[in-house]
């Protein structure tokens, strides 16, 4: 007999007492998975899961979940087998084992994906919504040049352009060119600002030479600087 390794009976030398196997210490995700907080956590997860996803998207979890489970499975069968347990015992022990594991991730993660769908989904509606807002605004033709230049673009765009000052001949005619000049400067100033509180779109022609000079324009374009909604394309 070789004292070594114990007695042929099975009982240590010096108590008699029968060997076991010791197992490995937990971790502490096994054991929590293993208590009744990860199995309540496996249940609430299966339970949304059921509630929330629609049944393809339940489908591919429960998929997920039998797969991750039969492979783990399988590898801790053999294992065993190697080791004179048995197939199934492994099989059996590593279900028992980790089933409220794969049930929550799988689950969760099902959830998680879905819910990022969704959001996904929310947020291109509602730039789609935003984007058709956009084109229902009406739109306008700024430029240099009102009859040569800027009228000319918005029969092209389908758009408007600014009227003037109402009845400006008359009044030109009344109060004289300079006040006529003037007045029709803060009518048009006025008139930006109600487009600007509209939301309208404006379509920025540019000068006719390489800086502006009309006084009117010049105002139009300090005062649309940091409005959102101006295209501004060059023409001749």
């Amino acid at each position: 007999m070789n004292v070594c390794y114990g007695s042929p009976s099975g009982h240590t030398i010096e108590s008699n007492i029968e060997l076991a196997f010791d197992p490995p210490e937990l971790s502490r995700w096994q054991r929590f998975w293993r208590s009744g907080w990860g199995i309540a956590t496996a249940f609430v997860a299966l339970i949304a899961a059921v509630l929330i996803l629609p049944l393809k998207a339940l489908a591919v979890a429960a998929v997920f979940v039998a797969v991750s489970l039969g492979i783990g499975g399988v590898i801790a069968g053999v294992r065993s087998s190697n080791r004179g347990s048995g197939f199934w015992d492994g099989l059996g022990r590593f279900i028992t084992d980790n089933w409220s594991s794969s049930v929550a991730l799988g689950m969760g993660l099902s959830l998680v994906s879905f819910g990022v769908g969704k959001a996904a989904a929310w947020i291109a509606k509602a730039a789609s919504k935003k984007q058709v807002a956009s084109a229902k605004r009406e739109l306008f033709v700024i430029g240099e040049n009102m009859q040569g230049r800027v009228e000319l673009a918005a029969q092209n765009f389908g758009a408007d352009v600014y009227g003037g000052l109402p009845n400006y001949k008359i009044f030109k005619a009344i109060y004289g060119a300079k006040k006529a000049t003037k007045a029709g400067y803060k009518h048009n100033k006025k008139w930006i600002k109600q487009k600007m509180k509209e939301g309208a779109q404006f379509f920025d022609i540019g000068s006719e030479g390489l800086l502006p000079t009309s006084k009117n324009y010049k105002m139009e374009l300090k005062m649309l600087k940091k409005y959102p909604h101006v295209i501004t394309r060059l023409c001749p």
